[in-house]
């Protein structure tokens, strides 16, 4: 599900992204968030694998070593999903939503 600055993945399913770097050097930097719930992060490329728990409502961050690649495929699996109107009053948000991920550009 993109926005503006990033998108969210669902849980409990995997999914594929390709990233188009504009500025390709070192490694690619991603800031996540669970949002209301704790969470856990599998993400690979070919050739490496990493995991991320997550706390309700604190930013996560990973770097990804893809070296100078301008364009990264990524698989990404949250284990569990929410949604924000059956946890939050104020919210009126009926998404079923797992991990916010936010590509940061050096």
């Amino acid at each position: 599900m993109p926005e503006a600055r990033g998108f969210w993945i669902r849980g409990a399913r995997t999914t594929r992204v390709l990233i188009q770097r504009e500025h390709s050097a070192g490694p690619l930097k991603l800031r996540l968030n669970s949002g209301l719930i704790a969470n856990q992060l599998r993400i690979s490329t070919p050739g490496w694998s990493d995991s991320v728990s997550l706390t309700p409502k604190l930013p996560g961050a990973i770097e990804v070593p893809v070296a100078n690649q301008s364009l990264v495929t990524l698989e990404l699996a949250a284990d569990r999903e929410f949604v924000p109107r059956e946890l939050d009053p104020a919210s009126n948000d009926p998404r079923t939503l797992g991990i916010w991920i936010e590509v940061i550009e050096p």
